[in-house]
């Protein structure tokens, strides 16, 4: 018994006070360039989980069969073409067997709930997977697989297929299944679709196939539905289609229309980039549960009127568009977390010029709306920032998109006694209300900080609204900390 124990300790899978192979619960063996198992391996009945991933094996040894209480093992990216023979006699719940030779599905347990084979050489899937009645979640992804036997239809539970990658032609038998939930059907051969009206489906993947037509109805459940790089030509959604749809995805499908989606008010991404589609239509301010848009590279001149509406917007692909002047004008004013149109590569961060100015004020004006100790004075703050300008111990810098002043901070050197040097303390700090939630702030204060690290700042320091709470939570992810300091001050 204690050679085992020693083999173990030798690949540092367990500590070495561990007197007994019956304390050895859960037991980690990956990447430890194994090409067999220990003799004495089946003493360790009382494993409950077992990896064995990144290895050479390329079979098991049958005393792993007193294996009663093992429930899961990882076995992928090892060098098996077959399914160990040993494994049908353990109750399994979970096999991961991805990344191997293996050529055929056998020799597994009854029990089995989840299976993963997943890259491997197989080409159908047989008659077997039939008996395997607890099966729940199937991962069968990246094979060689053309056919599936119907004893597929035997797998009442099961909730979640993936056959992506394939080389299927049809659609499997168990669509109808009434507890599957999940199927991908990504990447095969599929030309059509049967009618999946009455199936239980939350999601349903097909993108990558050869589907030219659809018809779309009923499918009460389905949550999500991914079309993507398919050469559909006609796409037909009657208006009982999805009631509760949530995600919509037809990328790269050659549309020239905009899907007919009847502005389902539970739908939050919708990307239909790489079409040809020339028009949004008024419906869309219909949409007012959506947050991702991404219609990017279509033929799109001008944006509905009634963009605005949808007010749950947060991000915004449309790079690729024709669009006409103006039109970015209406993006800017939706107040996006992000828009592929800004493209932060074109933001510039630079010492302001005196040129600057005015719109520096502009922006001083937005943030002392937010400060109740200040009041805007446009006079007093063009005299401040020149006098900024003249010291050569203070910095403005500005952020331009395309040239344009869209963000403000400043920063001055005091002699700070509590670290025995130069500090800096930063102020000032704001970006134009169009341009926020694009990381511009952050990459002030990181320029600054730059700056200060150059200079040999003992440290920095800002001051903000305490009733600022988005600017507060920002600089506290930053790294910033609270002080237990009050800033005054005294008004001549």
């Amino acid at each position: 018994m204690s050679s085992i124990l020693d083999w173990l300790i030798d690949l540092e899978a367990i500590d070495s006070s561990i007197e007994s192979a019956d304390d050895i619960k859960r037991l980690d063996l990956s990447s430890c360039d194994l090409e067999t198992l220990h003799e004495d391996f089946g003493s360790l009945t009382q494993l409950y989980s077992l990896n064995l991933s990144d290895n050479q094996l390329t079979d098991l040894p049958s005393s792993m069969s007193a294996f009663h209480n093992l429930g899961f093992i990882d076995l992928r990216n090892n060098a098996l073409e077959r399914i160990p023979e040993v494994l049908y006699n353990i109750n399994l719940k979970s096999i991961n067997l991805s990344y191997n030779q293996i050529k055929r599905i056998e020799n597994l347990p009854f029990t089995i709930r989840v299976l993963n084979v997943s890259n491997n050489e197989i080409s159908n899937i047989g008659a077997e997977i039939g008996s395997l009645l607890e099966l729940r979640t199937l991962n069968a992804s990246f094979n060689h697989i053309n056919t599936i036997d119907s004893g597929i239809m035997h797998l009442s539970n099961l909730e979640i297929l993936n056959l992506e990658g394939n080389y299927l032609k049809e659609i499997p038998y168990c669509t109808q299944n009434p507890n599957l939930i999940q199927l991908n059907l990504a990447e095969n051969m599929l030309s059509t679709l049967p009618d999946l009206s009455t199936s239980q489906l939350e999601r349903l993947d097909i993108s990558t196939n050869q589907i030219e037509a659809l018809y779309l109805t009923g499918m009460e459940d389905l949550e999500e539905l991914i079309l993507d790089d398919n050469p559909l030509e006609e796409l037909q959604i009657e208006e009982d289609f999805a009631p509760y749809l949530n995600l919509f995805s037809a990328e790269g499908c050659d549309l020239e229309i905009f899907p007919n989606l009847g502005g389902r008010k539970y739908v939050t991404s919708l990307s239909l980039s790489g079409n040809r589609i020339c028009e949004i239509p008024e419906s869309i301010g219909e949409y007012t549960a959506l947050e991702t848009f991404d219609i990017d590279d279509n033929e799109i001149p001008l944006l509905p009127k009634n963009i605005d509406k949808l007010t749950s917007l947060q991000k915004l692909y449309i790079k690729g568009n024709p669009l006409e002047a103006g039109e970015e004008v209406k993006i800017l004013a939706l107040d996006l977390e992000y828009s592929d149109l800004v493209d932060l590569q074109n933001v510039e961060i630079a010492e302001a010029e005196e040129k600057d100015i005015k719109v520096m004020n502009k922006l001083l004006e937005q943030l002392f709306s937010l400060e109740k100790d200040f009041e805007y004075d446009e006079e007093k703050q063009t005299i401040a920032f020149e006098m900024l300008m003249q010291n050569s111990d203070a910095k403005i810098i500005v952020a331009k998109f395309q040239g344009l002043v869209v963000g403000l901070a400043t920063m001055q050197q005091v002699i700070s006694t509590a670290s025995g040097g130069i500090s800096g303390v930063i102020e000032d700090v704001v970006v134009q209300k169009t341009y926020r939630k694009l990381g511009i702030g952050s990459r002030m204060i990181d320029y600054l900080s730059e700056i200060a690290k150059e200079k040999g700042y003992k440290r920095l320091q800002l001051v903000a609204d305490k009733n600022n709470a988005k600017a507060l939570h920002f600089y506290m992810k930053k790294g910033w900390q609270n002080t237990n300091l009050q800033v005054m001050h005294y008004v001549f």
